[in-house]
């Protein structure tokens, strides 16, 4: 059973369809305890009243306006610490979780509970020259620490 709690840090400004598809792929894999904290950059697109319009328990929205002195990676750990999550992480507003992503972080974190979480992006399509050298260094990378035993090692 997996009872680690995740908070799921989100920055955005101005990119609000990209950001509901993306959240509309996280929040059916969020527990009730998990928490998804939005940052909103100060957007002029209409980012902010859809986040007020799907705030509730589990999705936190946080308005940054230009004058405020800290920055927006702050407020969302910041928050997360408020939250008093087991889990942390971050995901970009364009990015699309595939299913099982908060799934797979919270079990490899109860099978070992080392600090460090690996990732990495993917081109599209992937036949392109970015992409098949992202993923050469990528498995370059975790080939060399997967060995080391000391480092947990999410592939998401």
């Amino acid at each position: 059973m997996i009872n680690s709690t995740l908070s799921i840090g989100i920055i955005t400004r101005n990119r609000q369809a990209s950001l509901k598809k993306c959240i509309s792929r996280l929040l059916p894999q969020i527990s009730s305890k998990d928490r998804l904290i939005i940052v909103d950059n100060n957007s002029d697109d209409g980012t902010w009243p859809y986040l007020e319009s799907i705030r509730s328990k589990k999705t936190i929205a946080i308005h940054r306006k230009d004058n405020q002195p800290y920055g927006a990676r702050y407020l969302v750990m910041a928050e997360a610490v408020n939250q008093k999550s087991d889990l942390f992480s971050f995901i970009d507003d364009d990015c699309l979780a595939t299913k099982g992503w908060i799934k797979n972080i919270k079990s490899a974190h109860e099978k070992n509970s080392s600090p460090v979480i690996q990732g990495y992006s993917v081109s599209v399509p992937k036949s392109n020259v970015l992409s098949k050298l992202t993923q050469k260094l990528y498995d370059n990378w975790l080939s060399y620490n997967t060995h080391r035993g000391n480092l947990l090692i999410i592939d998401t």
